[in-house]
């Protein structure tokens, strides 16, 4: 009777070693399978010409939002123009200080100018050059960054596609909105 209810307590012991197995190792493709959706909706949707994931990030740090927050606003930002469902309030400060050629503007007048654009812009594609994202310096609560895109999209009065490469530098607060984007440099513009 013993032998037998030792080998009994084994067995239960044994069910529930491989039981805590099987809990582990669901639990650990659960995360990994959401930390590969995260990343991707975060910033995959950027382009179809390049394989990206977050972007490389410099080693300074910024003292108020997170560097990875920052690739994940931009990579959020880039996709909503893509797919044509971008809204300025869910990225840009009520106060921005530019926007493109805008200068002391609002996310209403972002909007109006993104409508506007829209017609004119079509099917647009961004990709962040090299995955880098440098953080710049910090100057009144505002955190600066400066990185390249590769920028494509139809023009419908050209009837042609544009290429071309963009320097960008943006400002982001303390609260993730947008403050400042500025184009600092446009190179190799081309119309095929």
């Amino acid at each position: 009777m013993r032998g037998s209810k030792k080998k009994y307590i084994n067995q239960r012991q044994k069910n529930k070693n491989r039981n805590l197995i099987i809990i582990f190792v669901a639990v650990l493709g659960i995360f990994f399978t959401a930390s590969i959706f995260f990343v991707r909706t975060g910033s995959k949707n950027l382009s179809d010409n390049q394989n990206l994931s977050l972007p490389e990030l410099s080693e300074k740090k910024s003292q108020k939002f997170g560097l990875e927050d920052v690739a994940f606003l931009i990579g959020q930002y880039y996709s909503s123009l893509e797919k044509g469902t971008f809204n300025a309030d869910d990225f840009f400060n009520p106060q921005v200080s530019q926007y493109i050629t805008l200068k002391n503007t609002s996310p209403v007048l972002i909007n109006e100018n993104y409508i506007k654009d829209k017609q004119e812009y079509a099917n647009p594609k961004f990709s962040i050059i090299n995955n880098q994202i440098d953080f710049l310096r910090t100057h009144n609560d505002v955190d600066y960054y400066t990185y390249s895109i590769f920028y494509k999209c139809f023009r419908r009065s050209r009837g042609k596609f544009q290429e071309c490469y963009i320097d960008v530098e943006i400002g982001i607060n303390t609260n993730g909105k947008i403050t400042s984007y500025k184009e600092l440099k446009i190179r190799k513009l081309k119309f095929i």
